[in-house]
């Protein structure tokens, strides 16, 4: 089973996310389902039954280099990456599904 890690970025992320949710929009019980629902996902996803997809399409190469792969939780993509010698996924970020991905990674 592979363990999760969250980069600082990842971690940001996710609180703006669910602030905004929460307060901004004024739903908490949107956030808290968001909540659960990211809690699911990530835990199938360190169980190895769900491996995302590997990031493809028109963004620039340094990007599609890295090696990222990306999985939906509702509307928000979760990005992150496979260090197999370690066991671990790196999450480094979170964010709304119809962002501008080249600017954001």
């Amino acid at each position: 089973m592979y363990s999760l890690e969250y980069l600082t970025s990842a971690e940001r992320d996710f609180l703006d996310i669910i602030t905004y949710i929460a307060v901004d929009l004024a739903n908490p019980k949107a956030a808290e389902d968001l909540t659960a629902l990211y809690d699911k996902k990530m835990s199938l996803l360190r169980e190895g039954v769900w491996r995302g997809q590997p990031l493809r399409g028109n963004l620039p190469k340094r990007i599609l280099d890295y090696g990222y792969h990306w999985v939906a939780v509702g509307n928000h993509l979760v990005f992150f990456t496979y260090d197999n010698d370690n066991m671990k996924i790196l999450i480094h970020h979170i964010c709304y599904g119809r962002r501008d991905l080249g600017n954001l990674l």
